[in-house]
């Protein structure tokens, strides 16, 4: 039903939305337009904007439009009435106009009110540049080995412009590199005032990078073509588009290594601000279930590429290899970093165990000291599970000990001997599986290979399907019998008794006679009484089918005969 009303009411709400052209900044002093449009013929201003910061020129004035748009061969046309006010802004800030109210089709619909960037006049002569391209970075010289630095690359332009392509690809020797930018194909315009000169400015890149040696390095310029109007001349009375190159410049930076005074042991390169808590999934598990520990770090630097914390626990749990997720998210322009690494134990023994609290050290550059935080411990008491199928864990290495091994069963009692033939099966499965698997794959090749070479000798293949295909065609001729169509099956059950013996004996059409089949059948041992039943019932078919007004049970005789007939010579296996 909603989905009903949904689909019923929604052509009618987007017809009456109001739509508003308006230029996201304007310069102080400078006129421009704000239009209001909505798509109907019965509309009436009831309210206009209330200004701030704005003053009215002129306005409003009431227009009319139509489109028309041609979508896969169907034209659909579009009425608009348009409110149209000249303005002016006041003074540099933020401008707001309130909504609009308008009486459309008899109901009335608001607009949403609208904010304006309002730039200062421009004080720079008109010498000034008209183009420019930036790296930006934090303004500094030095930073450490790991520490994430935010570069930007941002094109301005005091007139207009619109890309075309990059000259090179960027490439950063000595760093790795994160990519921020929210949506890679839509690069949004921002007004900025420079030195005086009003600018639109496109961040074209924006990225983390992180140094991966010390001494100094290259932030790299950048190089892209755009393409600007030119001014009309004589020979061009309209202009034309005129292809640019401009470039950033690069940048050295000086990157220092991580002090080692106060370095924790733990330490595995993390650098930036970071928080850290942890969760378990129970604290009472039983044996053979699952125990889930999870390590969450949140904050801001090179997370992504640090290693994360491997805590050893007791030799009484499983240790599987840990599962590690990372998620960013980009809030305000700053980098929001979280990974989450999940522990995985089961418990092999009934009993109460401490688990530490896992740590984690990072080195703040802000600070330029290491921090260690830790998450919780906790107290795990273990119950007896029921019996478990000796699951076999898959090869690992002891996080207590270091010393990598074949893991035994779940249920088998720590320092129970193992057999030695166990040990060795386990190594010998997976070979005996793919020998298994390429000799049947070479008994399937054979029987494929058979089956082909025997339907190559053609006799011998219709003779083994003489008894079927004779079958199939007894079995039209009983419909036909059934419907009473006399012709049709006297002639479907001579093809029956025809093909039948041609495939069997492998003669050919041509030489197929009593005669001949006679004669075969004789040679090949067939007892006489049996020659004269298969003769008998050919010159009995013979017979009826030139003599109209059988009988019905004539032909249930005819049938009969023929069927036993061929059983007969079918039960007889004498060698083809």
């Amino acid at each position: 039903m909603i989905a009903t009303i949904c689909l019923v009411a929604s052509p009618s709400l987007w017809g009456q939305a109001i739509e508003i052209d308006v230029p996201p900044s304007v310069e102080q002093g400078k006129r421009f337009r704000v239009v209001y449009a909505v798509e109907s013929e019965q509309v009436q201003l009831t309210r206009g904007p209330e200004l701030t910061g704005l003053e009215l020129l002129y306005g409003p004035v009431e227009g009319y439009s139509q489109s028309t748009v041609i979508t896969n061969g169907r034209m659909v046309q579009k009425s608009y009435s348009t409110y149209t006010y000249t303005l002016v802004a006041l003074g540099s800030g933020t401008a707001k106009l309130s909504p609009i109210v308008l009486l459309v089709d008899g109901k009335e619909v608001k607009s949403k009110g609208v904010n304006i960037k309002v730039l200062p006049p421009e004080t720079a002569a008109s010498s000034d540049a008209h183009f420019m391209y930036q790296v930006s970075t934090p303004n500094r010289s030095t930073y450490y080995e790991q520490e994430a630095i935010p570069v930007s690359y941002r094109f301005y332009g005091s007139r207009g412009y619109e890309f075309y392509r990059e000259v090179k690809a960027l490439e950063f020797e000595g760093f790795l590199s994160l990519d921020l930018r929210d949506n890679q194909s839509v690069t949004q315009l921002v007004h900025e005032q420079i030195k005086g000169r009003n600018y639109l400015m496109a961040e074209l890149n924006k990225l983390l990078l992180y140094p991966q040696r010390t001494g100094e390095l290259t932030i790299p310029s950048h190089g892209i073509l755009f393409r600007t109007p030119k001014p009309p001349t004589p020979s061009d009375p309209f202009g034309s588009l005129e292809t640019r190159q401009i470039a950033s410049q690069e940048q050295k930076i000086k990157v220092v290594p991580l002090p080692s005074e106060g370095r924790p042991e733990d330490f595995t390169g993390a650098v930036g601000q970071f928080t850290l808590s942890s969760q378990v999934n129970t604290k009472t598990p039983r044996t053979g279930e699952i125990l889930a520990i999870k390590l969450i770090i949140e904050g801001s630097g090179n997370l992504k590429i640090a290693q994360m914390p491997r805590p050893s626990f007791d030799r009484a749990f499983e240790n599987y290899d840990p599962e590690d997720q990372y998620e960013f998210q980009i809030d305000g322009g700053k980098l929001r970093e979280q990974r989450t690494i999940t522990y995985t134990l089961i418990p092999r023994k009934v009993g109460e165990y401490i688990i530490p609290p896992i740590k984690f050290s990072y080195f703040d550059p802000s600070s330029g000291r290491y921090i260690t935080r830790s998450g919780e411990g906790y107290r795990i008491e273990v119950a007896q599970g029921k019996e478990t199928q000796q699951t076999v864990i898959s090869t690992g290495t002891d996080a207590a000990s270091g010393v990598s091994a074949i893991a035994l069963p779940l249920d088998r009692e720590e320092g129970s001997r193992v057999w030695a033939g166990e040990i060795l099966l386990r190594l010998m499965i997976y070979p005996l599986l793919y020998l298994v698997l390429a000799l049947l794959g070479y008994v399937v090749y054979l029987l494929l290979r058979r089956r082909d070479a025997f339907r190559a000798d053609g006799a011998r293949y219709h003779a083994s399907r003489a008894n079927a295909v004779a079958l199939k065609r007894l079995r039209r001729a009983k419909q036909l019998l059934d419907v009473g169509s006399e012709e049709s099956f006297y002639q479907e059950l001579l093809a029956a008794l025809w093909g039948y013996l041609g495939d069997k004996l492998q003669l050919p059409l041509s030489e197929l006679n009593r005669e001949s089949i006679a004669q075969i059948l004789s040679a090949r041992g067939v007892p006489e009484e049996t020659i004269a039943a298969c003769t008998e019932v050919l010159d009995m078919v013979e017979f009826a089918r030139f003599a109209p007004g059988s009988a019905t049970d004539k032909m249930q005789e005819a049938y009969a005969h023929a069927t036993e007939a061929i059983a007969s010579i079918e039960d007889y296996k004498f060698t083809l």
